[in-house]
């Protein structure tokens, strides 16, 4: 979803630059990302892309957890589509709240 959020961004033509964070590879055999990585594609979209290794520290149901507020530490505008009041994204929108980072839910806007 972010990777297609990124991508329409730069189609009408905004100035802002698109960064997100990576998780390492699952495959275990390397820190970065392959063509048979999942986010091989996604990654595309971006201006700016890193591999978040302190998520690599972490247990993997806390590693994006980690990866996320890694993302919110590092932006300045930040987009979320939440649809409801729970959840990993839910708790990263209420992080970058607490911390006043500028940002947007694209399912409200859609409402």
């Amino acid at each position: 979803m972010c990777g297609r959020v990124a991508l329409k961004v730069r189609a009408d033509g905004s100035v802002l630059s698109a960064y997100t964070a990576i998780t390492p590879c699952s495959c275990g055999n390397h820190v970065g990302i392959h063509r048979q990585c999942p986010w091989a594609v996604s990654v595309k979209a971006f201006d700016y892309v890193e591999i978040c290794t302190e998520s690599a520290e972490k247990h993997p149901k806390s590693a994006i957890q980690v990866r996320n507020k890694h993302i919110v530490d590092r932006s300045d505008f930040i987009v979320f589509w939440i649809e409801r009041e729970s959840g990993g994204a839910y708790r990263t929108m209420q992080y970058a709240k607490k911390y006043g980072k500028e940002m947007i839910n694209l399912a409200v806007q859609a409402e």
